[in-house]
């Protein structure tokens, strides 16, 4: 075989061999994908997410959901958002919210919103609690369990899981994946009483819940009248002084000046009497 010849098979394997390597890492992409996207959809269907028996098994579909978007973003350099757009709407069966021939009339289902909305919110805390970069606490998550916190000033307790919505409100909202928050535990000082933003965050949620039929109008009045009254509450304390409440009086009134008793002027006819039953007891 002739040197040119030689040289031109090696190069031509070398080629092919470069495109068998690409072709299968695409392969491994492409089937990885699927299989993420498959297992979300599992995890993050609108019965998963809204009508769990118990709120243990809810709380562990969280927990796994946010693993397999982790293993999206690192393994397929998918971001969250990307990944969910694939698993409400992307080609073929199984789409959680399906939107081919829809057109541009399309507007997103209320359910698809509040899942979307709640994944995307614990995922970021994820990244900010550190459990992303620590293989223990990715396994953790994998399996369904709470992990430690890796960084922060709560680095090394066990992640708490919060609610927006009460559940002494309103009972059951504590399987609802949508209304689980993971954050780091409550602190010494921690009152319990929702703050300003939470308080938003639980009316907005009541009223997503409602519009996707998953709440009576009575039962969203009756949060909402819930959380008004809270808020109502820290208004009238940020509005009383401090120290000793004082009597409120009518505008323009004086206030009485000060008598003692048995100060009374006597009158004209009262002085008249005294002169003639009180004598002067030392005539001149």
């Amino acid at each position: 075989m002739a040197a040119g010849d030689a040289l031109r098979y090696l190069v031509l394997s070398i080629v092919g061999l470069v495109v068998l390597v690409a072709g299968m890492k695409f392969w491994g992409k492409q089937k990885a994908e699927k299989k993420i996207v498959y297992e979300l959809r599992i995890l993050a269907n609108p019965t998963s997410s809204f009508e769990q028996i118990y709120p243990a098994d809810a709380e562990k579909a969280l927990l796994r959901s946010m693993a397999e978007m982790n293993r999206a973003e690192v393994r397929l350099k998918m971001e969250p958002g990307a990944i969910l757009e694939q698993v409400f709407h992307g080609k073929g069966e199984g789409a959680l919210f399906p939107i081919e021939g829809l057109g541009r009339d399309y507007s997103p289902d209320a359910r698809e919103t509040l899942i979307k909305e709640g994944l995307l919110r614990n995922y970021q805390h994820c990244r900010t609690l550190g459990f992303f970069e620590d293989p223990a606490a990715r396994k953790l998550l994998e399996s369904g369990e709470r992990p430690e916190i890796v960084k922060g000033p709560a680095k090394g307790a066990t992640v708490h899981i919060r609610f927006l919505i009460d559940p002494k409100v309103s009972p059951g909202v504590e399987k609802l994946i949508p209304n689980m928050v993971l954050g780091p535990p409550p602190g010494p000082h921690d009152t319990g009483i929702p703050n300003d933003l939470e308080i938003k965050q639980a009316k907005t949620l009541t009223s997503l819940l409602q519009r996707a039929g998953l709440l009576e109008d009575t039962a969203r009045d009756r949060i909402v009248a819930h959380y008004d009254r809270i808020s109502a509450g820290q208004q009238e304390e940020e509005r009383e002084p401090d120290g000793e409440e004082s009597e409120a009086k009518p505008d323009g009134e004086d206030p009485p000046p000060d008598e003692e008793p048995g100060q009374d002027e006597p009158t004209e006819e009262e002085k008249k009497e005294d002169d003639q039953t009180d004598p002067d007891p030392f005539p001149c």
